[in-house]
């Protein structure tokens, strides 16, 4: 439990510092470049993020054959195969994926820009889609880590290497615009890449300097079998983004689209501290599945009793504080920017409440209903926001986007507790046990139970 506690303890963290250094460098993209540059760098990289189709997925479910290799008690080194198979595989795919996606994202971004933007657009191509490529990488290492239940070492390297981020923005974006912030993002995805490779080998039990050589069929089957049901997942979640941004460029413009970016990066920056101790629910899940499924569910309980008071307090808060958010930004109060937050408050409410649900589709490895909600999201979001934007533009644009990603969430979250026969609800010792936990309240618990 100690060891939980620490990692979430620095998951946290990390969401508190990444939400600093995007706040500093949104502040700069729009005091010195201003909001359609912001609206531009948004669509440029959900462009380089259509690529992610193509994923075999070795990142994804690695954390889930870490754990379980470890809950079965095999040699130390089966885990470290599993990461170094995941590894050169994705050095080697996304270095090819990188060298062909130029040429059509170029051609792409002219179907969404037009006029002088679309120039620097293509410019900023090269930085985005090394970026891309590099934070594929990364994420091996990262999801190994997470594996491990090392998840405060992967966190305490991201902050390190945020810290070189914002650096590297401040110092660069005067004289080099927007390339000067796509920059500083790849300095962090290298230094993220090699410092997680040093804290695998050393989770691995291994001392010395190694290199990672070893590719083996048996780890590379499983990563790639359970990988092809997963990329059906990734495509279904990443066309998310990019489907929603293209609506918003192609039926409210870029001011509309830079002020639906700044929302949702605030609301999604708070959200992650909601669901950032969430990502070790997968390998806790898949160990606890191998071992005993009554865990399990204890796990579940535990985990939906917290994020559902954090996800209320959480969206609440931003949507009512909105007005403040957009004096610090803007300096002044955009109703816009309100309204926005206050659409993308209610959807991403839904969607973070069905997470420990969708965990437990991945760390059992039954994907179906993951699958099947992200494709409601996805699908639903481009539909509903051209039936909406007819009548209510750019707010129509994102009340779609929202009833999708909330109503996709709720159907993985119901439909994944009712095929491992886990309740949706979590029990009453489950909130009396959360309640426990609140100074004050478990004596007030008590006295309820003594008057009943």
């Amino acid at each position: 439990m100690g060891g939980l506690k620490r990692n979430a303890t620095w998951n946290l963290l990390e969401v508190l510092v990444s939400s600093v250094v995007l706040f500093v460098l949104y502040r700069l993209i729009l005091k010195h470049l201003g909001v359609a540059s912001l609206g531009i760098w948004s669509l440029v990289l959900a462009t380089t993020s259509l690529a992610r189709v193509a994923d075999l997925g070795a990142a994804g479910g690695l954390g889930r054959y870490v754990a379980v290799s470890q809950a079965r008690g095999g040699r130390s080194d089966d885990a470290l195969i599993y990461v170094e198979t995941a590894l050169l595989t994705n050095v080697g795919f996304y270095l090819v994926l990188g060298l062909l996606l130029y040429w059509p994202a170029w051609w792409g971004l002219g179907l969404s820009i037009h006029g002088p933007a679309i120039e620097q657009a293509r410019a900023l191509l090269p930085f985005a889609i090394g970026s891309f490529v590099l934070q594929n990488i990364s994420n091996v290492v990262t999801a190994a880590l997470i594996g491990f239940h090392r998840s405060y070492q992967k966190s305490m390297l991201t902050l390190l290497t945020l810290m070189v981020q914002a650096g590297v923005a401040l110092a660069t974006v005067q004289t080099l615009g927007l390339r000067g912030v796509a920059l500083a993002q790849i300095v962090q995805y290298v230094l993220l890449a090699c410092g997680g490779w040093f804290l695998v080998v050393r989770a691995a039990g291994v001392t010395g300097f190694a290199v990672p050589w070893r590719i083996r069929m048996a780890p590379l089957r499983e990563l790639m079998g359970f990988g092809l049901r997963l990329q059906v997942l990734n495509i279904a979640s990443f066309l998310f983004d990019p489907f929603t941004k293209f609506a918003f460029s192609s039926l409210g413009g870029l001011s509309a689209l830079g002020m639906y970016e700044l929302a949702s990066r605030g609301i999604l920056q708070v959200r992650q501290l909601v669901v950032a101790p969430g990502q070790n629910l997968t390998p806790l899940f898949a160990a606890a599945h191998e071992r005993d499924p009554g865990e399990m569910r204890r796990i579940y309980d535990s985990a939906l009793t917290v994020i559902g008071v954090a996800s209320s307090v959480a969206m609440l808060g931003m949507a009512v504080g909105s007005p403040i958010l957009s004096l610090i930004w803007m300096h002044r109060i955009d109703p816009l920017f309100v309204l926005f937050s206050f659409i993308l408050a209610g959807g991403w409410f839904f969607n973070t409440l069905s997470t420990p649900g969708f965990f437990l589709g991945m760390g059992t490895g039954r994907l179906r209903w993951n699958i099947v909600g992200s494709l409601i999201s996805t699908l639903g979001s481009p539909s509903l926001a051209w039936l909406l934007a007819k009548p209510l533009g750019g707010v129509g644009v994102a009340a779609g986007a929202m009833i999708a990603i909330g109503s996709g969430g709720v159907v993985t979250w119901v439909l994944n507790c009712r095929s491992l026969n886990v309740p949706i609800w979590p029990s009453r010792e489950a909130w009396a046990c959360l309640l426990a936990r609140v100074p004050g309240a478990g004596g007030a618990l008590a006295k309820l139970g003594g008057r009943a």
